[in-house]
């Protein structure tokens, strides 16, 4: 049998040791922390449009208290349960939101926009939509009975650009698709949607419309999202 030196059970040692400290690494969660900026949409069509911020790794019976607003008159900030604080905007501008969870000082930034329509002219064949987007980026045209194959022309509105088109359906990832070209519609399945991007060529922000296109069977409508992408 082979004599075991010093040098492999020193060795040996050290990698039980190492091994043995393992599992208390991972016992350890992660601290409670919260989404550190926030941008909302204000729409003039809506009295009310609430976002929310959530407790990332909330701990049991944590508690949100001590909420500081640095700016009430740009969003109403509230807490609801141990894990959210609702946030109800109320004019564009910015705010500074502090509180106090699980003895742990949290901050959130908050900026609310105001809601505007940078399209002129969102026609598919004969049918120009660009009305329906004067509430909110997004709108769902239900309710059709046929797959269409027509024309698509978007018209930027003054201080815009439009910046791409897009097509897509559950099935089939989006594909661009050229203004001025024609732009199929289906109905199978969910239905199509078209994403348009305009980038504002002041801010050089981008904004986006969605349309919608299916046969859900209830009446069209605008969504009201609440996040701003850009």
């Amino acid at each position: 049998m082979k004599k075991i030196t010093k040098k492999t059970l020193a060795v040996v040692l050290a990698i039980f040791m190492v091994i043995q400290a393992l599992p208390s690494a991972v016992v350890h969660a992660a601290a409670p922390n919260v989404q550190k900026n926030l941008k909302i949409w204000l729409y003039d069509s809506m009295k009310s449009n609430t976002a929310y911020i959530y407790i990332q790794n909330p701990v049991k019976k944590g508690k949100i208290t001590k909420i500081k607003n640095s700016k009430p008159s740009v969003a109403k900030v509230t807490a609801g349960t141990n894990s959210y604080l609702a946030v109800m905007p109320k004019s564009e501008g910015k705010t500074k939101v502090t509180f106090q969870y699980a003895k742990k000082k949290l901050t959130t930034k908050i900026t609310v926009v105001k809601w505007a329509n940078p399209c002129k002219e969102f026609r598919i064949g004969k049918k120009n939509y660009a009305k329906n987007f004067e509430k909110s980026g997004h709108y769902n045209l239900n309710q059709q009975k046929k797959d269409k194959n027509e024309k698509i022309k978007i018209v930027p509105k003054k201080g815009w650009k439009l910046s791409k088109i897009e097509r897509f359906t559950m099935e089939s990832p989006a594909k661009k698709v050229k203004n001025n070209s024609k732009v199929n519609l289906t109905t199978k399945g969910t239905g199509t949607g078209i994403y348009v991007y305009f980038k504002n060529t002041k801010t050089g922000k981008m904004r986006k419309l969605y349309l919608g296109y299916s046969n859900i069977p209830i009446p069209s409508t605008n969504i009201y999202d609440y996040q701003v992408e850009e």
